[in-house]
């Protein structure tokens, strides 16, 4: 992982778009948890230079 300004670049490997797809909902959800557990709340724009991908 790199950290760039207030960006935190995550290099994920995958064979597939699927599972780059589940890798990134994963992490989101793993995020948003543990966010929520402490009351607080994560704001999250992600995407696949490489692909051209957003969620």
């Amino acid at each position: 992982m790199e950290i760039i300004a207030n960006e935190y670049v995550i290099y994920v490997h995958y064979t597939a778009v699927y599972d780059l797809e589940e890798s990134v909902y994963d992490i989101l959800r793993e995020m948003d948890n543990e966010a929520d557990m402490r009351n607080c709340f994560i704001e999250a724009d992600v995407y696949c230079d490489e692909l051209g991908l957003k969620w």
